[in-house]
């Protein structure tokens, strides 16, 4: 399963603030699930209360088929 979801909600939207030189993205948030490995997350993606539960939440809020997966590793930089 997972072990930390985060969702991230795009601010600028709302306030209309940009930053010089820099595109705004087209979309209001992401969701971050951390997991151990990429079985972690096939299973975390392929389960029946991904594919029910939150699939019903998400039918409030995101058009799935223009949902996409980042797979990607952690670094800090500066802690």
């Amino acid at each position: 399963m997972s072990r930390l979801i985060v969702q991230l909600l795009h601010i600028f939207h709302s306030t209309d603030d940009a930053v010089d030189g820099l595109p705004t993205a087209p979309y209001d948030g992401i969701a971050e699930v951390w997991v151990d490995d990429i079985s972690a997350a096939a299973a975390l993606f392929a389960s029946d209360h991904c594919n029910t539960v939150i699939a019903a939440d998400e039918a409030n809020f995101l058009d799935r088929s223009k949902t996409v997966f980042l797979d990607a590793n952690e670094t800090v930089i500066v802690d």
